[in-house]
């Protein structure tokens, strides 16, 4: 079981289709960058806006407090820009979630790593 602290891959989402980022055109970052989600707290979605200044492989998964993954929002390639994914938490109970992004440049050396906080009330 993949949990917040280990960097091994897993499926422990409770999403059978992983929802695809949204670009947002015109903008491109000069940085890694990962925005606090909005609303925060939310019910039941919310969204999470983060910015890749090259081609790179991205990640971002949803933990709980205990650090157990709940789900896998993004696990793919993408160019350079700004993208918003939402995060449904319709079928969990009220709580703190941990949001980690993680990111390999594919066209340099730059590594990427930050964890964001959501509050989900019901």
């Amino acid at each position: 079981m993949e949990s917040i602290f280990s960097s091994e891959g897993g499926n422990g989402g409770n999403k059978e289709e992983t929802p695809n980022p949204e670009p947002n055109h015109g903008e491109s970052p000069e940085s890694f960058t990962l925005l606090e989600n909005y609303p925060n707290p939310f019910n039941p979605a919310t969204s999470i806006r983060y910015g890749i200044p090259e081609q790179s492989t991205v990640n971002i998964k949803v933990y709980d407090l205990s650090g157990r993954l709940v789900e896998e929002l993004v696990n793919t390639n993408m160019d350079a820009g700004y993208y918003t994914v939402e995060f449904n938490g319709s079928t969990l109970p009220s709580g703190i979630y941990l949001y980690r992004m993680t990111s390999q440049s594919l066209v340099s050396d730059q590594q990427f790593s930050q964890v964001g906080r959501m509050l989900l009330l019901k």
